[in-house]
């Protein structure tokens, strides 16, 4: 994974040299002596998924040796690839100098790619770079972030898995009065398992209807829609499912 320091990346791996009782000393300032007590290692969760999954992590940094921490970055990692994934993270009690047990909470999302490094390459000497797809197991890890200097917690395995797939039990339909200036609504139809969230695209004909108007649940039809015929695509999406679309039955528009 790339790490910033001082505004440049920087390569690590697992299992480096620089790892003090689990705790990978990444940037100046921070020696072994101050490693102690260490971060905990991430809890994740799920623990599998497909590629599009957003990982919940959760964990505590551990004493600040330097009055606080002052921030958190999760990141993934990849064997044999790196990658500059970070996802949004933000601590419990970040205000709290020398505190503890510093909690973070946080979040990051698996990638369909990753910049891999040739086989035999190493950190400090990297071989070519080529984007493959992600699968099989990755890790998640966390900085813990003082000043210039971090600490990177152990990893936690999560295993990529193949997307499962919504299935459609009952396909979207339209309602409402099929004339200019009036609105149509489009129901959203029966899935299993239940989405968690859903989008909505209009179509004319065979082109879609541009701008928002175009991709929210109700529609209010236009001049331009006269004797044409409307339908609308659902795509349910739920973590840890690949997105499942499905278009409506036309109504046709009278002139």
């Amino acid at each position: 994974m790339r790490i910033a320091r001082n505004g440049t990346a920087r390569r690590i791996g697992l299992g480096s040299a620089a790892v003090v009782s689990g705790i990978a000393l990444v940037a100046g300032g921070l020696g072994a002596a101050n490693a102690a007590p260490g971060p905990s290692t991430p809890a994740i969760s799920p623990g599998s998924g497909p590629v599009g999954t957003t990982i919940k992590v959760t964990g505590t940094c551990g004493e600040s040796p330097g009055g606080g921490w002052t921030n958190v970055k999760i990141s993934l990692y990849f064997p044999d690839a790196f990658v500059s994934a970070h996802g949004p993270s933000t601590f419990a009690d970040s205000s709290t100098a020398a505190a503890a047990d510093d909690s973070y909470s946080g979040s990051i999302k698996v990638p369909a790619t990753a910049t891999y490094v040739k086989a035999g390459s190493s950190p400090t000497n990297p071989g070519p770079e080529v984007t493959k797809p992600v699968g099989g197991k990755i890790y998640v890890q966390v900085q813990c972030w003082l000043g210039l200097g971090a600490v990177t917690t152990e990893a936690t395995p999560f295993t990529v898995g193949a997307s499962k797939a919504i299935s459609v039990k009952a396909k979207p339909a339209i309602s409402g009065t099929p004339k200019v200036g009036k609105k149509l609504k489009a129901s959203k139809g029966t899935w299993s398992p239940k989405p968690t969230s859903y989008a909505y695209q209009w179509l004319r004909g065979s082109k879609t209807i541009a701008g928002k108007k175009g991709t929210k649940r109700a529609y209010k039809v236009v001049t331009a829609d006269k004797g044409k015929k409307l339908r609308v695509k659902v795509t349910a999406k739920r973590s840890g499912y690949a997105p499942a679309t499905v278009t409506s039955k036309a109504v046709k528009i009278k002139k």
